[in-house]
C-alpha cells in the first residue's frame, strides 16, 4: 500500500506540475488533520467504553455509545466539509482552473 501510495504521488506530480502539486498537497494535508478532528477523540474512547460494555454484556450501552460516536463524527465532518466547499467557491478566481 505505501509504495502504491508513494508511486501514485510521483505520477500525480508528475501530471499536474509543481504549482498544482503543492495546492494538492497543501489540500491533502489539511482535509488530513481535519479527519482527525472529526473524529472528536471518540476513536479512542470508543475502545474504553466497547471493551468494558463488552466485558459487563450490556450490548445495548456499547451500540448506544457507538451510535452517538458515529452521529457527532458525521456531524461534525459535514460541516467541516460545508465550511472548505464554501471557503473554495467564495475564494477561487477565474484564473484559478485547479480549483473549479
Amino acid at each position: 500500500g505505501a509504495g502504491l501510495t508513494s508511486l501514485a504521488q510521483l505520477l500525480i506530480a508528475r501530471i499536474v506540475g509543481s504549482t498544482s502539486y503543492g495546492i494538492y498537497s497543501y489540500v491533502l494535508s489539511t482535509t488530513s488533520v481535519l479527519a482527525y478532528l472529526a473524529t472528536l477523540g471518540f476513536n479512542v474512547s470508543l475502545l474504553r467504553f466497547v471493551s468494558a460494555y463488552r466485558a459487563q454484556e450490556r450490548l445495548d450501552l456499547a451500540h448506544g455509545v457507538i451510535r452517538f460516536a458515529f452521529q457527532r463524527s458525521l456531524a461534525v465532518a459535514t460541516l467541516f466539509g460545508l465550511a472548505g466547499a464554501a471557503y473554495i467557491f467564495l475564494s477561487s478566481s477565474s484564473h484559478n482552473r485547479e480549483l473549479e
